[in-house]
């Protein structure tokens, strides 16, 4: 089997732009709402919105821009994780493999996949590959195990 490698999906970067910028927005409108009910002088309301607003913005950048570029390499030998700048290996000799998906509104909002090795296991997030690109790597998964024990946690 040649290497196969799935990434982010544009709709999945654009989803997550426009969050980037609306989430501090929203969040400022609902912070000076809710702290101009307490009686404070409003140029503190003011300070204090737009302070949290800068954080959440600078937050979801961090989200937009590392958290989320996931690129995962499926082999002969195991899947190769890579979010960030972190990358992890887990072999299909030594790993069992398992998913999660949760929809609501025609749209998956989690994709999870459960990596076990023995009692431990790990949860690595999908969702930035999407739901089509997913299904498509874990039918290489389910192909490349040697084991049964491939299960759908749904």
């Amino acid at each position: 089997m040649e290497e196969k490698i799935y990434k982010r999906t544009v709709i999945n970067i654009i989803k997550n732009t426009i969050y980037t910028f609306l989430s501090p927005a929203v969040a400022f409108l609902f912070l000076y709402f809710v702290l101009g009910l307490f009686k404070m002088d409003q140029k503190l309301v003011e300070i204090i919105s737009a302070a949290l607003s800068i954080l959440i913005f600078i937050w979801m950048l961090k989200i937009l821009f590392v958290d989320d570029k996931v690129v995962i390499r499926v082999t002969d030998q195991g899947l190769f994780y890579k979010s960030g700048k972190k990358e992890d290996f887990y072999s299909f000799e030594d790993y069992e493999f398992g998913y999660k998906t949760v929809s609501s509104q025609g749209s998956t909002d989690t994709i999870n996949l459960y990596v076990t090795k023995g009692e431990q296991t790990l949860t690595l997030n999908c969702e930035p590959i999407g739901p089509r690109q997913f299904e498509e790597m874990f039918s290489t998964i389910k192909n490349n195990t040697m084991t049964d024990t491939v299960t759908r946690l749904n």
